[in-house]
Formats: C-alpha cells, sequence, structure tokens
C-alpha cells in the first residue's frame, strides 16, 4: 500500500508500506529522485528490497529509502529455490488443503516446497511431491496470503 504526494514543485513522493511474511508493517518514505525511478514498482503484493537509512527525531523513528528493487525470482534467478510455507495443524482441514493445493497448482515452477507443520511447540517439515513444485513470484506470494492469510509465508 502507497500513498503518492506531490512538493510544492511537482515532484512525486510517497509513503509505501512494507510487510514482512509474519504481516509486521514498517512505513518506509521514498522522495522524487527514488520514487520516480520505482513507482511502477511499488504494486500491492509485489516482492521488493528496501534500501533504507533510519533517522530517529523526537523519539520517533523514521525510515528514508535510498534504493527500491524488485528481486528477479524467474527462472535462471532463484528457479529452485524452495518455498518454506508454515501451518498450524490445527488450520489442516479438508478445505484448507484444498485452497493451498489449488494455489500451488495455479503456479507450476521449479522451486520446491517445503511445509513446516505447526503443533504447539512441536514442527514437522514435510516436503511436498514434485507435482506441487512452484514459480517462486510476487503472483504467488500474494495468491497465498490472499487464500491461506499471512502466517503461512513463515
Amino acid at each position: 500500500m502507497d500513498r503518492r504526494f506531490s512538493k510544492k514543485d511537482g515532484s512525486p513522493w510517497a509513503i509505501v508500506t512494507i510487510e514482512d511474511h509474519h504481516g509486521a508493517q514498517v512505513e518506509v518514505l521514498l522522495f522524487n529522485k527514488v520514487y520516480s525511478l520505482v513507482a511502477p514498482q511499488i504494486v500491492e503484493d509485489n516482492i521488493i528490497l528496501v534500501k533504507a537509512r533510519v533517522t530517529i527525531r523526537d523519539e520517533r523513528m523514521s525510515l528514508f529509502g535510498d534504493d527500491v528493487k524488485v528481486p528477479e525470482l524467474g527462472p535462471g534467478q532463484g528457479a529452485g529455490l524452495p518455498l518454506r510455507l508454515t501451518l498450524r495443524t490445527d488450520q489442516c482441514t479438508i478445505e484448507n488443503i484444498a485452497r493451498l493445493k489449488g494455489v500451488l497448482q495455479n503456479n507450476p515452477g521449479d522451486s520446491d516446497v517445503y511445509l513446516n507443520l505447526v503443533n504447539g511447540d512441536h514442527t514437522q517439515m514435510m516436503v511436498l511431491g514434485d507435482h506441487l513444485r512452484v514459480e517462486r513470484s510476487a503472483n504467488l506470494m500474494g495468491d497465498l496470503k490472499a487464500t491461506m492469510g499471512a502466517g503461512i509465508l513463515g
């Protein structure tokens, strides 16, 4: 999510909210020099890498983005890196498993899927079958979050 603004001279800037796999959020300010270069890449559920300066004024922390990149996760650039998912055992209903399988099958690729099942303090890692390999992409991450919740990406 981002909020776009213009300075008095008309130059664009934005406050961009980024979120990690667990739902934690932080706002990054992107000013004209950086924002004008990366604005088209800043869309919901897109995976981005942000290099930022941290400043603290009046006991308030601010992040100023110096550089934003979209990592290349397609074939040849991250292909084959496993996708790691986490699911609590109480979430393992027939409906949820079918929805997860559907998302994975709609994003076929070369990356194995590791599913970490959590039951209290006990965890068990499963490697899903070859027929559920995926292409790691922003679309996949967005589909997983929308279907299963942000906690699945952990």
